[in-house]
């Protein structure tokens, strides 16, 4: 009866090959073993009361998550102070979203990053109301960059797909013109956020959203190439790229973000005589009805490139008959692609819908700034110009003195 105790005993206690499979494969993650066993350290205790001690201990320490690589996390904390249950639950989303579960944790890291710094900007408008005229909508300093890149495309998509066939080589239809000026007032957004800003710092935070912005809107989850393209024109406009100081300054804040977008980022936005040809395959490539929006712009050059082509036949009709079906390929071959991205749909994404920035984005951007016309662009560019002198003055050209 005892040796039978015993062995009832030791087989409660021991761990069964299953469950010591199941922790393991909780550990192996996949990529991004060093976040993981970091994160992990969290969950590590038995108990509750464990997990908030040494929550308590360490994780109102930003530079004990910027160990860990969660630089995102640290921002929070160093911004928030969040308490440690807040914390721990923010840790485990990291956990979920590095596994086989990642868009159950994106989803819930995007719904609890949203709320905190919602409910976070609310309380500072209750403590010190601003003067009304001066209350703007910042999404840039209240929004994580991966639920503004999915609301700009949700924007995007809705007005893409509103263009029908025979509507998107009409010039002057007012939807595809509607679709084509969003991206110029995209790149202004981008220009005037960041030149408007007087704190350096603020600036800086600025300009690295964008960057993760852009980066979002690349992946493969949005395939986003119009607002793409449109951004990152904004973060390397002139207005923008002559600020030396705020290069320094995001350098020596994010180097990661730096290299991300003077490496990936870059290439990818590579112009290449105005077609764009990586943003151009990116987007054409794809074998599958996926849902993107494309940056109409390459796809119209290569069109009109083509017809340009057939029309130079220099008097051979054999050579211009074969032109002109080579045209009419590409052409066809071109629009069916721009419809087969047409007939995708973004619904089944993670994350929450914000009314405020889907509101903002629609419809406060398009009547806070004017890009409709010459003359509007023109006014623009001089008031974004003189921002830009005003964060950082030119320096007074050095003279040289001549030697007798």
């Amino acid at each position: 009866e005892r040796s039978r105790t015993e062995s009832m005993s030791s087989r409660r206690e021991a761990p069964t090959a299953g469950h010591r499979a199941r922790s393991s494969s909780l550990v192996r993650l996949g990529p991004g073993q060093q976040q993981q066993q970091a994160v992990m350290t969290l969950h590590r205790s038995k108990t509750m009361n464990d997990r908030t001690a040494v929550l308590a201990a360490k994780g109102k320490d930003p530079s004990y998550w910027r160990a860990c690589g969660l630089d995102w996390m640290a921002d929070l904390v160093s911004q928030h102070g969040l308490s440690p249950m807040i914390v721990e639950v923010l840790a485990f989303s990291e956990i979920l979203s590095l596994s086989q579960f990642k868009l159950a944790g994106e989803g819930l890291r995007s719904c609890l990053r949203n709320a905190i710094e919602l409910h976070r900007s609310k309380m500072v408008v209750e403590v010190v109301p601003p003067v009304p005229a001066t209350i703007q909508y910042q999404p840039l300093l209240h929004i994580d960059a991966e639920t503004i890149a999915l609301h700009l495309t949700r924007v995007d998509y809705d007005m893409f797909q509103r263009i029908p066939l025979r509507d998107l080589l009409a010039a002057d239809n007012t939807k595809r013109v509607a679709f084509i000026g969003r991206s110029t007032l995209m790149t202004y957004w981008v220009a005037r956020d960041i030149v408007s800003e007087p704190d350096p710092t603020l600036r800086a935070r600025i300009f690295q959203k964008f960057i993760e912005i852009a980066h979002a809107l690349a992946s493969k989850e949005l395939n986003n190439m119009s607002s793409f393209v449109a951004i990152m024109t904004g973060l390397t406009i002139s207005h923008v790229s002559r600020l030396k100081k705020l290069e320094g300054l995001v350098k020596q804040r994010r180097p990661d973000l730096w290299t991300l977008f003077t490496g990936e980022l870059q290439t990818l936005f590579t112009p290449g005589s105005g077609l764009y040809p990586n943003v151009f395959a990116r987007v054409n490539g794809f074998p599958t009805p996926v849902p993107a929006v494309p940056f109409l712009g390459s796809f119209l050059s290569a069109i009109e490139r083509a017809k340009s082509a057939a029309g130079k036949g220099d008097g051979d009709l054999s050579a211009t008959a074969r032109m002109q079906v080579e045209y009419a390929t590409t052409q066809h071959r071109l629009i069916r692609k721009l419809l087969v991205m047409q007939g995708g749909s973004y619904a089944s994404l993670p994350g929450i819908v914000i009314p405020e920035l889907d509101e903002y984005l629609r419809n406060g951007l398009p009547a806070q700034m004017d890009v409709a016309g010459g003359k509007a662009v023109n006014a623009l560019e001089t008031e974004l110009n003189k921002l830009s002198l005003l964060r950082e003055p030119r320096e007074p050209a050095k003279t040289v003195e001549s030697t007798a």
